[in-house]
């Protein structure tokens, strides 16, 4: 009995760690209220840490090529990512028009967007270190399949480089 005990102790304990790992990058939250009658809501906090190791799996070939234009400012928006982690908060965007709203702001960390509008509001907050490591592994892979293109190599499924 004592044994058993002490391997789900350990058990909780590896399962309270993993949870703490993963949500250590802090949480990517959406929340979604219909305004009408029969909506939907939806609510979802998730880890943030997974999502750059999720771009990692995508195999290129199923890794949309970006325009010439959007893979040329990929850096500068990794930078940006990057250094809003550090300046103080303030207001990105806000457009507003008779009953819709748009709402962008930098908050401590993180990147909120606030959507009103008649049917729904949506929420989403989401850590700008995993905005940047995001960016950053979109960059890579744009490279990757750059390389992979150009060369015709047979390795465009796999992120290792062409041989």
């Amino acid at each position: 009995m004592a044994v058993l005990g002490k391997i789900l102790l350990g058990l909780l304990g590896a399962v309270v760690l993993a949870v703490v790992l993963a949500y250590s990058e802090g949480a990517v939250v959406v929340r979604v209220t219909a305004h009408q009658p029969a909506g939907e809501n939806v609510n979802l906090f998730l880890p943030a840490a997974p999502l750059p190791l999720t771009l990692k799996l995508i195999p290129n070939t199923h890794f949309p090529q970006l325009p010439p234009e959007a893979r040329a400012v990929l850096p500068a928006l990794v930078e940006a990512a990057q250094h809003l982690e550090t300046t103080p908060d303030f207001v990105l965007a806000e457009v507003e028009r008779i009953g819709e709203r748009v709402h962008i702001e930098k908050r401590g960390r993180k990147l909120i967007v606030e959507v009103e509008s008649p049917d729904e509001s949506v929420y989403v907050e989401i850590p700008l270190r995993t905005i940047a490591q995001v960016m950053s592994e979109v960059e890579r892979a744009q490279s990757l399949l750059g390389e992979h293109r150009s060369h015709n190599c047979l390795w465009a499924d796999s992120l290792l480089p062409c041989p």
